[in-house]
């Protein structure tokens, strides 16, 4: 226990800027390695917008527990990243650079083991709503004002672990 202890030290000594002082970003870096592995929430986002993946990767990480295991632009990328990663949550966008999110979708949910997938797009016509739901999505939210949901329900699945 007391080895554990002091590597713990060493560890958040290296995690610090050089004049020590504690940013949020060094604080999350330090508090992710001690949370149990069941208690943290893997995610991945596929989204065609670097904007819309580099916003939602900062947001997410201010969530305690989140910890972003890959980001894809395009459809091969994404499934690529998915299975190779085995992520607990995906968040995928209907349109990617290279086909759409449903191609993503009927892959990933079509596994024993397929994660819990949020569709996160700005395409909310009810038949793509539908087929998204018929392959396996669980969750559909608009990206212009369902936001807070996607951190609500990033938040409720990490609890559930």
């Amino acid at each position: 226990m007391r080895i554990e202890a002091a590597t713990r030290k060493r560890e958040a000594k290296e995690l610090l800027p050089p004049d020590g002082k504690a940013t949020a970003t060094s604080l999350e870096k330090l508090a992710a390695p001690l949370l149990p592995a069941q208690n943290r929430l893997r995610l991945f986002i596929a989204d065609d917008s670097q904007l819309i993946l580099d916003n939602l990767s900062a947001l997410l990480q201010l969530v305690p527990g989140i910890q972003i295991v890959g980001t894809a632009q395009t459809t091969k990328a994404a499934i690529q990243g998915i299975q190779r990663l085995t992520p607990d949550l995906v968040i995928l966008d209907f349109q990617l650079s290279d086909g759409n999110g449903l191609d993503v979708l009927k892959v990933i949910k079509h596994q024993d083991t397929g994660p819990t997938v949020i569709m996160f797009t700005n395409h909310v016509y009810p038949p793509y709503r539908e087929h998204c739901t018929q392959w396996g999505a669980d969750h559909f939210f608009d990206k212009s004002q369902d936001v807070e949901r996607v951190v609500e329900t990033c938040q409720q699945l990490l609890s559930l672990k």
